[in-house]
């Protein structure tokens, strides 16, 4: 449970950090089009990609969906018991998300 000003902030900051990492591997899906059938690391939107032909147009607003539906639980599950836990937890994964982007980074 969040009991401290610190704690409130960190929430935030985290809440923050896991929205621009979405928003982030959003553009680059979208950039990336196409070719991202072959490098993509989730099973589902790989899936949702094959499925309109390499097009973005379904996977992109299932993703932006995804992303809501998470964010929204993070802000109704404040408060709560291992709040922090969660929060940190997906957050870690989204740092990983960024990760995978690195190397794509430094070649440009």
């Amino acid at each position: 449970m969040l009991k401290t000003k610190a704690g409130e902030t960190l929430y935030g900051l985290l809440w923050i950090f896991i929205l621009v990492v979405s928003v982030i591997d959003t553009h680059m899906a979208m950039v990336q089009g196409p070719t991202m059938v072959e490098t993509e690391l989730n099973p589902i939107f790989r899936k949702l990609v094959l499925l309109r032909d390499g097009k973005m147009d379904f996977a992109v607003p299932m993703k932006l969906f995804g992303t809501s539906l998470a964010m929204g639980f993070l802000c109704w599950y404040r408060g709560r018991k291992y709040d922090m836990f969660i929060c940190c937890s997906v957050a870690f994964g989204q740092l990983l998300v960024l990760f995978t982007y690195c190397p794509v980074w430094i070649l440009r």
